[in-house]
């Protein structure tokens, strides 16, 4: 990430509660995509995108909670390396993350355009 806002200067913010190397971000080590659909809390680290309401990963409710994000005009996901350290669930770990697209699709429309 700190590479990626070297590389963009001031012409990118990141957001998140999270920082490393002076960059925010929404990461947590050693989770996977399922941790982001379907939990609150892991390892110690609570799930800003889990809405106890619907359970399960809400966008809309992750901006709600933190209205000075509102302008988010792109969304970079970088899930998976952690995923494929159980070949036995990978299968499952992309339903999760396809599970995350999809509703991010639903919820921000105007962020992806069909090729």
């Amino acid at each position: 990430i700190k590479e990626l806002k070297n590389l963009l200067g001031d012409s990118i913010t990141f957001y998140g509660k999270r920082t490393s190397e002076g960059v925010n971000h929404e990461g947590r080590p050693s989770w996977k995509a399922s941790h982001y659909v379907t939990t609150l809390n892991y390892s110690g680290m609570t799930n800003p995108f889990y809405n106890e309401t619907t359970k399960t990963f809400d966008f809309n409710y992750y901006i709600t909670n933190n209205p000075s994000y509102s302008d988010v005009n792109t969304i970079c996901l970088w899930l998976g390396r952690n995923d494929k350290y159980i070949e036995d669930n990978s299968y499952i770990e992309n339903m999760r993350l396809n599970d995350i697209c999809r509703k991010l699709k639903l919820q921000k429309k105007d962020f992806f355009q069909d090729f």
